[in-house]
């Protein structure tokens, strides 16, 4: 089975990859410490849980990466594009070259099927 999340793909840009990991979020004037990921794509990424918030509110992420002798730490400005009782669906709007280097790495690194993840990318 596919980590790749089709649904919709016809309105998506980017395929989507499971990515069960824990994020910081800045959202609506405090952090919530441990907003859970379900899944992530080059150009944006789902939070699941239950958020005060309004389609098009900005907030920031801090996406956390770790490996047997390093963590990363992304910082990513992102834009509330889907609120629903499941969670947020966030848009990135502002992330810096390294950042989506690295984001394009971890995208790649969980997808089934890295080839047609990297046609992706931009210049493809």
């Amino acid at each position: 089975m596919s980590d790749k999340n089709t649904t919709g793909r016809g309105r998506r840009r980017f395929s989507r990859v499971n990515f069960n990991r824990l994020a910081r979020l800045y959202l609506g004037g405090r952090w919530h410490e441990y907003a859970q990921i379900k899944n992530l794509s080059l150009g944006g990424v789902f939070i699941e849980g239950q958020y005060e918030a309004d389609v098009g509110e900005t907030c920031e992420l801090e996406l956390y990466e770790n490996a047997r002798s390093s963590s990363l730490v992304l910082t990513l400005t992102a834009r509330v594009v889907r609120v629903d009782d499941d969670g947020l669906g966030l848009e990135f709007v502002d992330v810096e070259p390294n950042t989506y280097m690295f984001l394009q790495t971890i995208v790649l690194y969980h997808s089934d099927d890295p080839y047609d993840i990297a046609l992706e990318f931009p210049g493809n």
